[in-house]
């Protein structure tokens, strides 16, 4: 994020959001597997930097790992 660019804005998953991801993080992985059939080691790592680089250019930043919560311990922090 770059401070004082009002275009840009910081979100973040709610818990609901965060197991939604870690659902869908090993279906993305095996799809990119299925992608890069048939590339060697070196083409595939090429592609991933390359990748990561143009994404970089524009801005975007990936969710790279989500911490694991700890329990709530009942609390949800939500007012009614």
């Amino acid at each position: 994020m770059r401070a004082g660019d009002s275009r840009f804005v910081e979100a973040r998953l709610t818990p609901r959001g965060e197991a939604a991801y870690r659902k869908m993080l090993p279906l993305a992985v095996a799809e990119y597997r299925g992608a890069v059939v048939g590339f060697d080691k070196a083409e595939a790592e090429w592609l991933k930097r390359a990748t990561l680089r143009m994404l970089g250019n524009i801005g975007v930043e990936l969710l790279r790992e989500i911490p694991a919560r700890k329990p709530s311990r009942g609390k949800t922090g939500c007012r009614r």
